[in-house]
């Protein structure tokens, strides 16, 4: 086991927490290679004109954030936690155009603003491929490149998947995506 040091928007240690030692380890190509194909796939989604689906108050802060920053810059810090975060407010070209974004920060191993695996967070809101309308713009390359995601997941992530309760998700997400 490795020891992670979570460090909050200001520098101040807020958590440790253990993540097995193979989150350090993985194959590199591989992921690379993940990482580079997605965001070549997902290229021809340019950044939308607005974000998200609805301007209140929260959803018109989290479009400002989003359009104010690259597909390749948006930072953990950006995106926000699972309580207050633009993840479930993008619309269907915002989804589209910082899918890679998002699929890095998940095979990366990125950890979130409340200290969990950002790949736990990704599972959650993408395994279930047919409940969301905001799919229907992806192609069959853009779900392939989804399916390739969940199964590197899948794959090499399997211990912390196990320990966090979210294995069973993540095989949903390779079957799901892969239809």
């Amino acid at each position: 086991m490795t020891k992670e040091l979570l460090v909050n928007t200001k520098g101040l240690l807020v958590m440790t927490k253990e993540l097995p030692a193979t989150m350090k380890e993985l194959p590199v190509m591989a992921k690379e290679e993940l990482i580079e194909n997605a965001y070549a796939v997902f290229s021809d989604f340019p950044k939308p004109v607005q974000c998200t689906n609805h301007m209140d108050f929260e959803d018109a802060e989290f479009n400002e954030i989003l359009l104010g920053v690259s597909r390749r810059e948006l930072s953990m810090e950006q995106f926000g936690t699972i309580s207050w975060g633009a993840m479930p407010c993008l619309n269907a070209a915002a989804l589209a155009h910082f899918m890679p974004r998002l699929i890095e920060m998940a095979v990366d191993g990125n950890i979130d603003l409340d200290g969990e695996p950002f790949l736990c967070r990704f599972i959650n809101s993408f395994h279930s491929f047919s409940d969301d309308k905001r799919f229907r713009v992806f192609g069959p390359e853009h779900r392939k490149t989804v399916a390739e995601t969940f199964e590197f997941l899948r794959t090499h992530y399997r211990k912390l998947l196990e320990l966090e309760g979210w294995l069973d998700e993540a095989e949903k997400g390779v079957r799901n995506w892969s239809e």
